[in-house]
């Protein structure tokens, strides 16, 4: 979630404009609870993402937990609207990385 004012007030703008956005509740592996969330109370139709892992497949398994649970570095707490994968994510750099050494 954008902590300094020049990183939150593209939320804010797109909040007034009726535009939902979509922002990474972050990395700490904090509760938002302990903390005043600008997002909740300045843009609340924003969906806050935390990071989950992944169900197991043959070329990946959850490095901290069991399938759907959170990742122990994702931030947590009721702010969360829901959870993506945040392991095991293949981007397409990585794909064409992967085709190419086969």
């Amino acid at each position: 979630m954008p902590a300094t004012p020049n990183r939150f007030r593209p939320i804010l703008i797109a909040a007034a404009a009726g535009v939902i956005t979509v922002v990474s509740g972050g990395n700490g592996g904090a509760s938002l609870d302990a903390y005043s969330s600008r997002i909740g109370a300045d843009a609340p139709d924003t969906i806050v993402v935390g990071a989950g892992n992944p169900p197991p497949t043959a070329d990946c398994t959850a490095e901290d937990g069991a399938a759907r649970t959170r990742v122990v570095t994702s931030n947590y707490g009721s702010r969360m609207d829901l959870q993506g994968w945040g392991a095991c994510v293949r981007t397409t750099l990585q794909v064409v990385a992967l085709q190419r050494a086969h």
